[in-house]
């Protein structure tokens, strides 16, 4: 016999009284149902195993009785049909009560638009600080970039997105250019420090433009400054200083050595881009210093331009390896080494009499910097600022 169900508009809400009149008529059609499958199942088994007449149990929700006389095997068969026919009684019972739930869950529940976050949430309001951690410093130039850049973590409905104009974009360069351009040297160093502490504590905000941002970078150029860097792929220069597309105008080889097509470019970089700071950023590791300090007959079996390289770096840190012999430490001999490199391609790009003139009179500064791997940090080894008088 069929389960006899009260008819229930779809979406209407459910009362408690018509919870309760429901499960009590659900329990007794199944209450009903089972009566009727025990006969059946008892009588089908009496009948293969003795053959021995079975009175039919009655379907009333009261007790009933059965009058049987029956051997071992059907008494075992009759134990399996009521283990059956019980973990059927409680299946029905689950299913009801999570059909009941789900019913008043949905009918107690206003629907409304859900937005997720793969990473983090938005970034705040235009005058809010843009995440914990940013110094106030960076707040003006990332509220200018923020207005128009997509926030690559968040999915938003199509609705709320947002592309800039051209011009608009062209508007948001040409605001950034001249921020960059009212800067100090020291200015823009503190940016690049806040910056890389963003990295190394996780809370970068390097901007991710879109389509017409990116072309929009094709009206020129503004980085607000130079970084001579490693080729080491684990030292990303944008990424360690959280800085975005046309912020670091970046020369990157093996040991960053500044040699005469690097000068070169160093000069374009402050002569005609404008550029206040230059950092020669060393790290951790380097495989280049590390190789320079190894016997001069083993560099001399080396490629005819490598053995040239490591022979110049060799050099450049004679004056001081007798202190490196003397550091027991590999760590530390290793961070002494990079950055007395460092400081010897300072010196190299001082030897320009146009760039020398150009830190002389405040306009330019030059500063050596360890990257460490292991957590992210960069030390700029600083000269302090001269007193003014």
């Amino acid at each position: 016999m069929p389960f006899r169900r009260r008819a229930q508009p779809t979406g209407e809400p459910i009362g408690e009284a018509s919870v309760e009149a429901i499960v009590a008529e659900m329990a007794a059609s199944a209450a009903e149902a089972i009566a009727v499958q025990f006969n059946e199942t008892v009588s089908d088994v009496a009948k293969s195993f003795s053959g021995a007449p079975l009175a039919p149990m009655s379907a009333d929700r009261g007790a009933s009785k059965i009058s049987l006389t029956l051997d071992t095997s059907t008494v075992v068969a009759i134990g399996v049909g009521l283990i059956l026919l019980a973990s059927l009684v409680v299946n029905i019972v689950a299913v009801t009560c999570l059909f009941i739930s789900s019913r008043r869950t949905a009918s107690s529940s206003p629907s409304s638009p859900t937005v997720q976050y793969l990473i983090a949430p938005p970034a705040a309001p235009m005058g809010e600080a843009v995440s914990p951690g940013v110094p106030a410093s960076h707040k003006d130039a990332a509220e200018t970039i923020r207005r128009y850049a997509t926030t690559a973590t968040r999915r938003r409905p199509n609705s709320e997105l947002s592309t800039p104009t051209t011009e608009e974009a062209v508007e948001m360069h040409a605001a950034r250019h001249a921020e960059v351009k009212a800067k100090s040297a020291r200015d823009i160093l503190s940016d690049l420090k806040a910056g890389n502490a963003r990295f190394w504590t996780g809370q970068s905000t390097r901007p991710d433009f879109g389509l017409i941002e990116r072309r929009a970078l094709i009206n020129g150029q503004a980085p607000k400054a130079m970084v001579l860097g490693c080729s080491d792929s684990r030292v990303p220069i944008e990424i360690v200083f959280d800085q975005g597309l046309g912020d670091v105008f970046v020369v990157r080889n093996a040991g960053n050595l500044c040699g005469e097509k690097c000068a070169g470019t160093i000069d374009y970089a402050i002569h005609h881009l404008g550029i206040k700071l230059i950092v020669v950023l060393g790290h951790q590791g380097c495989g280049a210093v590390k190789a320079a300090q190894l016997p001069t007959k083993a560099i001399m079996g080396e490629s005819p331009k490598l053995k040239d390289m490591l022979l110049d770096m060799k050099r450049t840190l004679a004056h001081c390896s007798d202190t490196l012999e003397r550091i027991e430490d590999p760590s530390a001999r290793d961070r002494v080494a990079v950055i007395a490199n460092a400081q010897a391609q300072v010196a190299k790009i001082l030897e320009d009499p146009g760039v020398q003139k150009k830190v002389d009179g405040g306009e330019v500064l030059v500063v050596p910097a360890f990257y460490e791997i292991t957590s992210g940090i960069v030390d700029f080894i600083e000269r302090p600022a001269p007193a003014k008088a």
